[in-house]
């Protein structure tokens, strides 16, 4: 039985971390409206225009891959992500994407791995962890399905399967938009008996934004501590934007090395915050001013701290601290 993984839970509009780019006539949430509404080419012909002018842009390439995928192009779809992969290796969301396109494609071994590569960039991200289960699914049936070629009892595979597949309920055709995840609307497909979720057809989520940062912010620097306590390198650099602008002329290069030795090095860290003030500059810039305890061994101070915030699709991230 072939899987074709048809609902697999799209991500927000923009890659989460990639580099904002502003111009005037770029709207990228009005792309995301014609992907959730069915108008793929529309989106297509918009990003195709963007890159003409901005090659180099990574959230119009991101973009770009969606309406690839959505207008029946995955195999460019699937060159788009593989390069935004290689060129942002830390973001997740670009990982899962690419996994849900192998997976469509049968190639589950490499949806395997991109997914893989997902969980290991953001070990929260609960769509890309679904995902990987439903990979894995997939790969158990094809197993029982050798084995049964191979003279396994056909009667015993056959229930082994048959018990997989109702884990997880079919979705309707990848070729019409709008069916998909509470998260966001994706395309779907018809007969995939394993439908694991896809972060990527488009569609901005249809939950409703919030007032305002303050509780979003506030969730990031939690995050941002509880990581540095656990000296999980990996959830703590995820936190911070792709254009974070380190103090001085540290590169960035260096600060990743220094933040490596800073948080993995000592023997145990604890990082809590409090107070936190948050003052929204525009609907995607906020500052945030809070107050820091940081306790390592020998060394046990109170600091008030001011980092500038950023949101890439839809998640707030560090550009600037002091």
């Amino acid at each position: 039985m072939k899987h074709r993984f048809p609902g697999m839970a799209c991500i927000a509009v923009l890659a989460a971390g990639l580099p904002l780019a502003a111009a005037a006539d770029w709207n990228p949430a009005a792309i995301g409206h014609d992907l959730s509404s069915g108008q793929a080419s529309q989106a297509l012909k918009t990003t195709r225009s963007r890159l003409a002018a901005k090659p180099a842009d990574p959230q119009a390439q991101f973009l770009h891959a969606m309406a690839l995928a959505q207008t029946g192009d995955v195999a460019s779809a699937v060159d788009a992500y593989r390069e935004l992969s290689a060129q942002y290796p830390q973001r997740a969301r670009v990982w899962n994407n690419l996994g849900v396109l192998y997976a469509r494609q049968g190639r589950l071994q490499e949806a395997r791995d991109a997914l893989v590569q997902a969980t290991e960039a953001e070990s929260s991200y609960a769509t890309a962890q679904q995902n990987l289960g439903d990979v894995y699914i997939a790969l158990a049936s094809n197993a029982y399905r050798r084995a049964e070629q191979e003279g396994a009892n056909a009667d015993a595979m056959k229930g082994r399967r048959s018990a997989l597949e109702r884990l997880v309920p079919a979705l309707p055709s990848t070729n019409e938009p709008g069916a998909g995840s509470s998260r966001s609307s994706a395309p779907s497909a018809s007969d995939s008996p394993i439908a694991t979720r896809e972060t990527d057809s488009g569609a901005p989520a249809r939950h409703p934004a919030p007032a305002g940062p303050s509780h979003a912010i506030d969730q990031v620097l939690s995050r941002w501590a509880n990581a540095w306590s656990q000296q999980d390198l990996s959830t703590y650099l995820s936190v911070y934007s792709d254009d974070y602008q380190p103090q001085g002329k540290t590169s960035r290069a260096q600060w990743i090395r220094q933040q490596r030795v800073r948080v993995t090095q000592p023997k145990s860290v604890d990082v809590s915050v409090s107070d936190v003030q948050v003052t929204a500059e525009s609907a995607d810039r906020a500052r945030a001013t809070f107050h820091e305890h940081y306790r390592v061994a020998g060394d046990d101070r109170d600091a008030t701290k001011h980092m500038v915030f950023v949101r890439e699709d839809g998640a707030w991230r560090i550009r600037q601290e002091s």
